[in-house]
């Protein structure tokens, strides 16, 4: 519980962050969700496949070992 509690108020002052550096700069882009879909959806064409790829296998081997298995 406490550490959900913190994980939360770094979440919160990490957007108080970077709401504070865009004013700051006076940037006007569009801001990356930093989520897997706004990091795949932000990249180009041709490096896209390349990223879902890598994340597929990095994601086997997590499940790898969180089971303790080599099935996937």
């Amino acid at each position: 519980m406490a550490a959900q509690r913190e994980e939360t108020q770094t979440a919160a002052e990490w957007q108080s962050t970077v709401a504070e550096a865009l004013q700051a700069t006076g940037f006007t882009g569009n801001v990356v969700q930093r989520t897997i879909d706004g990091i795949g959806t932000a990249l180009r064409l041709d490096h896209r496949a390349d990223f879902y790829t890598k994340l597929g296998g990095t994601t086997v081997a997590i499940k790898v070992l969180m089971v303790g298995s080599t099935a996937a």
